[in-house]
């Protein structure tokens, strides 16, 4: 009878350790992957600072060449997860980034908490994407300005006599290009 109660309580505990979670297009799904409209190297950039700010001191690995990157989740008291974030193209430079959070090894998540690390990690990820957009139209913009100026100053030059016509459409073609 003791035998009984052990094995039951050991299947109990093996079910409570099958931990899973995983983002999808389904439009029924309750996890959707987040679309970023950058290249490659910038959403691995953007994905990995996600990882590392979503969880804290936590081991994270990034997997360039496969668009990969691995977080390990150890906890004794709630058990061991593994987060996979992965990068899929959607188009030229528009990139799904997946995630999926399972219970692993011996010591697997006691309690279901797959699903809402994948939760907390696809906020910090649109949190970065949108501060990183942010930041991308500022610099555009102060770009724009400091090109304004620039061609403003040249134009100022030219009709002060401080440069010839060839050195002006040089120095505008110059700009221009550069910009």
């Amino acid at each position: 009878m003791i035998r009984l109660k052990l094995a039951y309580i050991f299947i109990v505990f093996l079910l409570c350790s099958c931990s899973y979670a995983i983002t999808s297009i389904n439009p029924n799904a309750k996890l959707k992957p987040v679309a970023l409209n950058v290249t490659r190297s910038q959403a691995i950039d953007i994905a990995y600072s996600s990882a590392k700010k979503a969880f804290p001191g936590e081991p994270c690995e990034r997997d360039d060449g496969k668009g990969i990157i691995k977080v390990s989740r150890n906890w004794f008291w709630r058990g061991d997860t593994l987060m996979t974030i992965s990068l899929v193209r959607n188009d030229d430079d528009n990139w799904l980034v997946n995630v999926s959070s399972e219970a692993v090894g011996f010591n697997g998540a006691w309690f279901d908490f797959s699903t809402e690390e994948v939760e907390h990690y696809l906020s910090e990820l649109n949190d970065e994407y949108i501060q990183f957009k942010k930041d991308r139209e500022k610099k555009e913009e102060m770009t724009s300005k400091s090109l304004s100026q620039k061609l403003q100053e040249l134009q100022a030059a030219f009709d002060n006599g401080l440069i010839s016509r060839e050195e002006y459409q040089l120095k505008r073609k110059t700009l221009l290009e550069k910009y």
